[in-house]
């Protein structure tokens, strides 16, 4: 079996059939950048003092935590791309009962072996209660952790709090899909006005960090980004500046934090905008996020997602009883190559027998003929 052939039965399967590699492509981004930033804390609280100042790198590697909302602007695309193509191309229709039951097959097994998995893991090394952990367990598998205890620590993986937003979001996209029933020109206003106004409501009037609320500017992104892709011929690009610009706006992506100021935030969307529209659009750098093997680590981002924290934390509790080095960076390419390859390859194995089975949309029914061959 040959280097090609082996990544392919790590690819992403889709419901619809219609498979764009360059979103896997930023999906690895969004990913990765998770992944450096859960390291670099690794690393820190291992009471290893910082290189004096931020380099570039550093930079990268604090805001890294701004992967998440990176995925929620993905997700808005998504989600939106169905109804865009309903509403605005006279598509197939979207089956409420259909989305939502797809959306329960398709994420929640891998996210409750996870759960069970890490507790089981928690209670062996004796880091929770019995009661403590059922308790989180239980709140964690219908999302609402944030209702009754707003802490990171308690929960059996920290990175889940992104998960209630994202169910937040899958609810309300029924709703906010009718805007593209809407004429053109007003509905593209209706989503670029709320994507300028949350950010003022957020800063200025009330913040609600727990909730879909202080978030749904990234999701309304997703939004517009799926109305323009149904015009995708219009926009395709190979110029040379468009290839610039596209590196002008991920470095802004990067290295700027966008929690400063109103400004920053602004200039944060309008660099993810426009980096995920010129990646769907421009031949450069959609060949460039389609390439194999970041396309399919993009496409295990889910597992990923789910199977990287507690591996780091692992790495962290290990390393505070080493004295491996004196400077940051240093310990934080040890770090990096130590748990990169161990994310990866635990990721692999259960994204291969527990994620992708679940990609198929009658898995479940083919589950159920196997243990009650009369139902064939």
């Amino acid at each position: 079996m040959n280097y090609n052939n082996f990544l392919e039965k790590f690819r992403r399967k889709t419901t619809s059939g219609d498979y764009y590699p360059e979103v896997d492509g930023l999906r690895f981004i969004a990913i990765i950048t998770v992944l450096l930033f859960h390291i670099s804390l690794s690393v820190k609280t291992t009471g290893q003092p910082a290189i004096i100042g931020l380099n570039i790198l550093e930079l990268i590697f604090n805001n890294g935590w701004q992967g998440v909302e990176l995925f929620f602007a993905i997700s808005g695309f998504i989600i939106g791309l169905p109804y865009a193509k309903q509403y605005i191309n006279g598509g197939r229709p979207v089956v409420i009962k259909t989305y939502l039951l797809r959306r329960v097959t398709r994420l929640e097994p891998p996210y409750f072996v996870a759960l069970i998995l890490f507790l089981i893991v928690q209670l062996a090394m004796n880091q929770t209660e019995i009661y403590n952990g059922l308790l989180s367990l239980f709140q964690s598998m219908f999302y609402f952790n944030f209702l009754i205890n707003n802490n990171l620590d308690y929960l059996i993986i920290s990175v889940i709090w992104s998960l209630e937003i994202e169910v937040q979001f899958y609810l309300l996209a029924i709703l906010l899909s009718k805007v593209f029933k809407l004429k053109l020109f007003i509905r593209r206003t209706v989503l670029v006005l709320s994507i300028l106004i949350f950010p003022i409501l957020q800063i200025y009037v009330v913040s609600l960090p727990t909730t879909i609320f202080n978030f749904i500017q990234f999701f309304l992104i997703g939004f517009l980004l799926a109305d323009l892709f149904l015009d995708s011929r219009k926009y395709e690009s190979s110029n040379k500046i468009t290839v610039f610009l596209g590196f002008v706006a991920l470095g802004v992506i990067l290295l700027v934090d966008h929690r400063m100021n109103i400004f920053y935030q602004y200039l944060y969307l309008v660099s993810m905008f426009l980096f995920y529209f010129i990646v769907m659009n421009n031949d450069f750098w959609k060949k460039m996020m389609s390439l194999r093997l970041i396309s399919v680590i993009g496409g295990m981002c889910y597992t990923i997602y789910l199977i990287h924290s507690p591996i780091v934390s692992a790495y962290s509790r290990i390393s505070s009883y080493l004295a491996i080095s004196d400077y940051y960076l240093v310990n934080w390419i040890i770090a990096s190559f130590v748990i990169t390859p161990l994310v990866l390859l635990a990721s692999a194995v259960f994204f291969r027998y527990v994620e992708q089975p679940c990609m198929d949309k009658n898995w479940f029914k083919n589950l159920l003929e196997k243990f009650n061959p009369k139902t064939k």
